[in-house]
C-alpha cells in the first residue's frame, strides 16, 4: 500500500509539472490567434512598378503605397514579393517627400512563402516605398519575362506600370493596354484596378529583343514615372546612429548596409521631369563605395 501511495504521489507531481509547462504554451497560442485577427492595414493606393533592365540585368520592382486616412501609424506594411527577390530598400516617406529609412529597414523581415515571399516592415508615415531586384536575365537577344503581383492588403486602387527598356525592339505585352505614357525616352504601359480583392493576382507576359546587355541607365540619369505622385526632391538623412556594446563589427556592417540602401534609393522618383541627379555606387554587402569600372568590391571582394 505504501508503494502505491508513493506512485500516486509521483504521478500527481509529474502531472502538475506538465500543466505548469503547458500554461505558457497555451497562452502563446491564444496570443498568436488574437494577433492574426487584427484588422489588416488598409491603403488608398498601391502602385507597383516593373522596370526590366533599368540599371542592372534584372527586373527592378518598386512598390509604393499610401495608407487610408483612417489608418494610424506606425502601421505594418505587408507585401508579397517574388521568391528569392533581393530587397534593396524599405522606407517611409515624410510630409516633405523625404525618404526615412531607419525604422523601416530595422523592422523589415522577409518570410519565405509558397508562391511568394512575404515582406513586412513598419512605416511611421502614411506613405511608403519598397524596392527590390529579381529575375536575373540571360544574354540571349530574345527576352521573355513573366511579371506577377498578388495583393496582400486592402486597397481602394491598384496601379501597375511596366517600363519598356531603352534599346528594346519588338516589345510585346500581354494583356495589352492602350493606356501608355512616355517620359524621358521611356514608354510606360499602365494598368488600373479599382478595389482589388486581397489575394487577387495579376500576371503580365513581356517579350522583346535587345542586341546588347547594357541596362537602360547607369544610374546617372533617373527618369520620373508618369504616375508618380511625388512633388519634392528626395533627400537623404544623416547616417543611422546605432547604440550597443560588445557587437561592434555586426553593428558596423548593419549601418554600412543601411547607408548603401539610402544612397541607392534616393533618386526614386525625382521631383521634376527632366531633373538629373548623379548617383554613386555602393557595395550591397558591405556598403563600400565602388568605382564605375569595379567588377569586385575593393573592401569585401564580392562581385558587383
Amino acid at each position: 500500500m505504501r508503494k502505491i501511495s508513493r506512485l500516486k504521489q509521483l504521478t500527481i507531481f509529474i502531472s502538475t509539472i506538465i500543466i505548469i509547462l503547458l500554461v505558457p504554451v497555451t497562452a502563446l497560442a491564444q496570443s498568436a490567434n488574437e494577433t492574426s485577427t487584427v484588422p489588416p492595414t488598409k491603403l488608398s493606393l498601391l502602385k507597383v512598378s516593373f522596370w526590366p533592365e533599368y540599371d542592372r540585368q534584372s527586373v527592378l520592382g518598386i512598390y509604393k503605397g499610401e495608407l487610408k486616412n483612417s489608418a494610424s501609424v506606425p502601421a505594418t506594411v505587408k507585401i508579397l514579393i517574388p521568391k528569392g527577390a533581393k530587397v534593396s530598400s524599405t522606407a517611409a516617406i515624410d510630409p516633405d517627400g523625404k525618404f526615412q529609412y531607419d525604422r523601416a529597414w530595422a523592422t523589415h523581415k522577409v518570410t519565405p512563402g509558397t508562391d511568394y515571399d512575404i515582406l513586412t516592415y513598419e512605416t511611421i508615415y502614411p506613405r511608403f516605398q519598397t524596392e527590390l531586384y529579381y529575375q536575373q536575365l540571360g544574354t540571349d537577344k530574345q527576352r521573355n519575362l513573366n511579371l506577377t503581383f498578388k495583393t496582400s492588403m486592402v486597397s481602394d486602387n491598384l496601379q501597375v506600370e511596366i517600363q519598356k527598356p531603352l534599346r528594346a525592339t519588338d516589345f510585346k505585352i500581354t494583356p495589352s493596354t492602350s493606356n501608355t505614357a512616355d517620359n524621358e525616352g521611356f514608354t510606360y504601359y499602365l494598368y488600373n484596378y479599382k478595389n482589388p480583392e486581397v489575394g487577387q493576382e495579376t500576371s503580365y507576359t513581356v517579350s522583346y529583343k535587345k542586341d546588347t546587355n547594357q541596362p537602360s541607365t547607369n544610374g546617372q540619369n533617373q527618369p520620373v514615372s508618369p504616375t508618380s505622385r511625388s512633388n519634392t526632391i528626395i533627400g537623404i538623412l544623416a547616417a543611422l546612429v546605432l547604440i550597443g556594446g560588445g557587437i561592434g563589427a555586426a553593428i558596423w556592417r548593419a549601418k554600412s548596409v543601411n547607408e548603401a540602401q539610402k544612397k541607392k534609393t534616393k533618386s526614386y522618383p525625382t521631383a521634376k521631369y527632366g531633373k538629373k541627379t548623379k548617383k554613386k555606387h555602393y557595395c550591397a554587402d558591405c556598403g563600400a563605395e565602388l568605382k564605375k569600372k569595379d567588377k569586385f568590391c575593393p573592401s569585401c571582394g564580392k562581385p558587383v
